[in-house]
């Protein structure tokens, strides 16, 4: 009799050690889990990092060349007025020329 408490008494604790041990295994795969999530989270902040820095040259780019073209534009327009100013100066003196001609 005290033989089949033992043995009940081992058979419990074996039992409650493979409940324990299938909690263990669920924890572990739960972890495990977690770190492929991790993972693929930094995978997706590195590919986003990536992105913004591809982002900010262009714009970095693109503010440069806005510059540029300003720049050129300016230019543009003070040759413009003085190949006006020019224009309008030999006019007056077609104009004059005509004048004293005729």
């Amino acid at each position: 009799e005290e033989l089949r408490a033992l043995l009940a008494s081992k058979e419990r604790a074996l039992a409650a050690a493979e409940e324990e041990v299938g909690a263990l295994k669920g924890q572990a795969t739960a972890a495990q889990a977690a770190a492929a999530d991790k993972s693929q989270y930094e995978e997706q902040m590195e590919s986003l990092e990536k992105e913004l820095e591809r982002k900010t040259r262009f714009l970095t780019e693109a503010s440069e060349n806005s510059a540029r073209l300003e720049l050129d534009l300016k230019f543009v327009r003070e040759k413009l007025t003085m190949e006006k100013a020019q224009a309008e100066k030999l006019l007056r003196g077609l104009a004059r020329l005509g004048e004293g001609v005729g």
